[in-house]
């Protein structure tokens, strides 16, 4: 009987070291993982200010070149 008692002990903590193990490598695969996601935000985060950017540039060129053909031909119908 006691010998039985020091077998399912031992299984138990056998069974119980492996679910240890695997746990421990998930978590580091999980952590792993997670490593470049702050890399892959902050490139986002980049390429929506880019977009923005970008977008203000082109609607700045549009207003004043708008601007200043109006502004041009005012000038030129003063002198002329």
């Amino acid at each position: 009987m006691e010998v039985l008692f020091k077998t399912m002990v031992a299984l138990q903590a056998g069974v119980t070291h492996t679910r240890h193990q695997i746990a421990e490598r998930f978590e580091f695969d999980r952590r792993r993982n997670e490593l470049g996601e702050g890399v892959i935000s902050a490139a986002i985060a980049v390429l929506v200010i880019a977009v923005i950017g970008a977008a203000m540039y082109a609607a700045f060129n549009g207003l004043f070149g708008s601007a200043s053909s109006k502004a041009k031909e005012k000038v030129d119908s003063i002198g002329g």
